[in-house]
């Protein structure tokens, strides 16, 4: 994601998840005095504003938000001003992290991100050296997105092929069981795992332009497009984003509106450092 007010203005389907969880689960965490918290692959920071940031203590000692994105962290900090609040751009699955984040925290959080993350393995290892012993990680992650199947699709069209769509693929995409490859590589990276839900939902988006927002937002191979290709590809990408595995438009029979909704499996781990 590198479109930050866009993804801002429509991202209410992973917001609204994450008040629920956190508001489910905001006493599982071990909330200390001048506990230290990580957030990775934060985005605009509208979730850390209204997903995070209610249900943490006000004796925190700090709260170190990141992101791969350079635009986003830029964004995160000229709408989130806290004492307590720091932000830096960092790719949670680099090989080495820089050691001043080596077992600083208490708790380290990923809302709908490790879908995004390439390397799983060197992402949750880092995760484990970013903790304090008995440290404590919240993730909320889907299999795959429904970019991810245009993504596919658009990787073998003879004209858009040439902007490398696969690198960008959920590394779990059409996997059958990647929720057990999750727990294996969690329990590979050291961690105990408390609780793990899987659930199904659908989310139905306030409007067409509300779906047209998310979608623009989230692609990022729409800033690579030439200018005389852009608006084709555009509307070739979101004319595939419509109806696909995940995406489904209804329309009422009686009043003929239309309706865009999106399906996904969401994961929670919730799990601690031995």
């Amino acid at each position: 994601m590198i479109e930050p007010e866009l993804w801002g203005q429509n991202n209410d389907l992973t917001t609204f998840v994450n008040v629920d969880y956190m508001r489910k689960y905001k006493d599982w965490f071990d909330w200390k005095e001048g506990s230290s918290i990580f957030e990775f692959g934060m985005g605009d920071g509208r979730n850390v504003r209204e997903a995070l940031f209610p249900f943490m203590p006000e004796n925190i000692k700090e709260y170190v938000g990141s992101d791969v994105s350079p635009e986003m962290v830029d964004h995160a900090k000229k709408t989130l001003s806290s004492p307590k609040a720091s932000f830096i751009v960092l790719d949670i699955c680099s090989e080495a992290i820089p050691e001043d984040l080596v077992n600083r925290f208490d708790v380290v959080f990923g809302f709908f991100v490790m879908h995004w993350v390439q390397n799983t393995r060197q992402a949750l290892q880092n995760m484990y050296k970013m903790l304090k012993p008995k440290g404590q990680l919240f993730l909320t992650y889907v299999d795959y997105v429904s970019t991810d199947e245009f993504y596919c699709s658009s990787s073998k069209h003879p004209k858009w092929r040439v902007y490398n769509h696969e690198r960008i693929i959920s590394p779990y995409f059409n996997h059958p069981c990647a929720q057990d490859v999750y727990k294996k590589e969690l329990s590979l990276a050291g961690f105990q795992i408390v609780t793990y839900e899987r659930t199904k939902k659908v989310y139905e988006f306030p409007n067409k332009e509300s779906f047209i927002g998310f979608c623009l937002s989230v692609n990022p191979i729409l800033r690579e497009v030439s200018t005389e290709d852009f608006e084709e590809y555009k509307q070739y990408y979101l004319k595939s984003m419509e109806n696909n595995k995940l995406n489904f438009t209804k329309t009422c029979p009686k009043t003929g509106q239309v309706t865009y909704n999106s399906s996904y499996d969401l994961n929670m781990v919730l799990a601690s450092k031995h």
